[in-house]
């Protein structure tokens, strides 16, 4: 088997058992961080994400908190 033979035959392994494979499936879950980390009273104000902004902070002040 020569070089160029061996190389091909390496290219179609690799392209090929990927393509073969089985997919992976996941089940999807909600995530519960939000609920679970930041607090359930930032949520009841309908802060999920602060878009209430920072304590004690000015974002147009100082720009880099949001960066």
């Amino acid at each position: 088997m020569d070089k160029t033979t061996a190389v091909s035959f390496v290219m179609i392994i690799i392209f090929t058992i990927p393509t073969l494979s089985p997919v992976v499936t996941a089940e999807w879950e909600s995530d519960g961080w939000i609920k679970n980390l930041i607090g359930p009273d930032r949520l009841s104000m309908g802060d999920e994400f602060g878009c209430h902004g920072f304590e004690n902070k000015d974002v147009n002040e100082n720009p880099y908190l949001i960066e």
